[in-house]
């Protein structure tokens, strides 16, 4: 990960400037949205095996999913995959498009 980029619970900031906010639905390991500081949708992240029903709760394999929208102007993400399960910084890195 670069030195720069900090992810915090609520925010992601590269070399102190604000790049997107976290929020999340329910617990954090359930969903979260990668939204850009002018309010745009950036992309999801799920649990590694959440879409698929593969997705246990009670152990968490500490994966994720990163989802991005096809249509980056439109408001909500359209939910497709882009990326193998990965650690957490790392979805969120290429949710923004900073490479890790």
């Amino acid at each position: 990960m670069r030195n720069n980029l900090k992810i915090t619970e609520a925010s992601v900031r590269e070399g102190g400037l604000l790049r997107a906010r976290l929020t999340y639905s329910g617990r954090r390991s359930a969903l979260a949205l990668v939204i850009a500081p002018d309010g745009r949708r950036l992309g999801r992240i799920l649990p590694a095996g959440f879409t698929t029903g593969q997705w246990d709760p009670a152990a968490p394999s500490g994966l994720f999913e990163p989802w991005t929208a096809k249509h980056p102007h439109v408001h909500v993400p359209s939910d497709e995959i882009t990326g193998d399960p990965m650690p957490w910084e790392q979805c969120v890195a290429f949710i923004i498009g900073v490479k890790p």
